[in-house]
């Protein structure tokens, strides 16, 4: 009985202490609020601060700035005061002790003086488009050319302008940014420099004059090397003047007022060299070359000869030198001018003819000329072979030679007892050359004797060839 009553009692206790503990109120929080939740901050203004007040909270703030570097954040009680220190967006969080938490987001701006990394340009219309840099503004960039016909403008990227030259004359380019702030570029285009030369060769005392044929004036002229080439610009101002000091190589630079320049390579010589002067035979199949080892590259050449023709190369570095068909001619002579450095040059061919074992076309060298005959022929008479060469007139040779020798024509080598003859008008055989030592040195002939001959042999005491070349038929 006594156990019962005990426990009846201990329900009645805990009832009593769960209706009285439900009777009282349990603790609440607010949540944190501030009057602002967005400041913009003129950073370089009067005054680059604001101040942001907590409207509600449960006290023991705490404040954090996501980016110090824009802004920076200072508590008072229950006020922030915000100061804008760089160009940018951060955020700003409010804290207290229930870890109730607000927000603020901070907007920094500084008014940068628009600057350019170029104000004055000077192009040409060759020149290609010019990219200027705009290195500090504040965004949101026009930009207008107060000529398009002399420049051309445009915004390539949000930190680049293109100017672009289209006709000679001045403009200014204006660029604006999102602050109305300007920045302007002083832009001429001019003519290109340009020279008559950029390159010469002059004698040592010579002098060149050398047309300016563009630019913008007031020029001035320097020599590199000046103890090889001096320049002056002319009183006229259109025209720089070369002289040649010594032997050698030099730069002359001109340059105008918008500092455009334009270089002349100058070479100074003394003398005209030509590697040889003489030729021992010009073979008509084969051009010879003569290297011009020094001169002016001006030349002028002459001949009267009918026999060769001269040219010079391009480069005017050499001469080729190439004798005519069917034009054998001895002693010729071509004469080259160095026409700046005065001076005159004699190349002597001694003989213009194809090679001796070349067979070119019919000819003969008797008596100190040189013939072609248009006919001739072979045949043998009383054990000698007789070789006619000269004019075919009906049946009959005339104006040309009788050759005749003791041996075989075919067969090469030395023949006995020659004897040759002037073959006159009348086809008569006249005036007797004395010869010797004979000899068919080449033949090319058929079966019937009939082709071609090379025979050559001496005429009285002159020990150089005498010859015939010819075809019978």
């Amino acid at each position: 009985m006594k156990k019962n009553i005990m426990n009846l009692a201990g329900a009645l206790l805990s009832s009593a202490i769960l209706m009285f503990g439900c009777s009282e109120d349990l603790p609440s929080y607010s949540d944190l609020k501030v009057d602002k939740t967005e400041v913009f901050i003129q950073a370089d203004g009067e005054n680059p601060t604001a101040i942001v007040n907590i409207t509600e909270g449960n006290g023991n703030y705490n404040v954090t700035v996501a980016d110090e570097n824009v802004a920076t954040a200072t508590l008072n009680g229950n006020q922030i005061t915000l100061n804008g220190l760089n160009n940018g967006v951060t955020t700003v969080t409010i804290t207290d002790w229930s870890k109730h938490s607000a927000v603020i987001n901070v907007n920094v701006k500084e008014d940068f003086e628009l600057t350019l990394d170029k104000t004055e340009l000077v192009m040409t219309k060759a020149t290609k488009p010019i990219e200027v840099n705009i290195i500090a503004g504040n965004g949101g960039y026009e930009v207008e050319s107060s000529n398009g016909e002399v420049v051309t403008v445009k915004l390539i990227s949000e930190g680049k302008v293109q100017v672009t030259a289209v006709g000679n004359g001045s403009a200014t380019i204006k660029v604006t940014d999102a602050d109305g702030k300007t920045a302007s570029i002083n832009v001429t285009v001019c003519d290109q420099l340009v020279l008559e030369k950029t390159s010469d060769i002059i004698a040592i005392n010579g002098t060149l004059n050398i047309a300016i044929i563009a630019g913008s004036g007031e020029y001035s002229v320097t020599s590199d090397n000046a103890e090889i080439a001096t320049a002056v610009v002319s009183e006229s101002g259109d025209v720089i003047s070369i002289t040649g000091v010594s032997k050698g190589e030099a730069k002359i630079t001109v340059t105008d007022k918008w500092e455009f320049s334009a270089t002349i390579a100058i070479k100074v010589v003394d003398e005209f060299k030509l590697e040889k002067t003489t030729i021992t035979l010009l073979d008509i199949e084969t051009p010879q070359t003569i290297k011009i080892l020094e001169g002016s590259e001006d030349y002028t050449i002459s001949t009267t000869s009918e026999s060769l023709e001269c040219v010079i190369s391009d480069d005017k570095k050499a001469l080729t030198i190439s004798g005519i068909e069917k034009k054998m001619a001895f002693n010729q002579t071509i004469t080259v001018t160095d026409n700046k450095l005065n001076k005159s040059l004699e190349i002597i061919v001694k003989e213009v003819n194809y090679k001796a074992d070349a067979y070119g076309c019919a000819r003969w060298y008797i008596d100190g000329n040189i013939g072609i005959p248009t006919n001739s022929k072979f045949e043998t008479k009383n054990g000698r072979e007789y070789l006619t060469i000269g004019t075919k007139s009906g049946s009959k040779y005339i104006n040309g030679f009788v050759l005749s020798f003791e041996g075989n024509r075919l067969i090469y080598g030395y023949k006995d007892n020659p004897t040759l003859y002037h073959l006159n008008s009348e086809s008569e055989e006249v005036e007797p050359i004395s010869i010797n030592n004979l000899e068919v040195y080449k033949t090319e002939t058929g079966t019937d004797g009939n082709g071609k001959y090379w025979i050559r042999f001496y005429e009285g005491t002159n020990y150089l060839w005498s010859y015939i070349v010819t075809e019978t038929k």
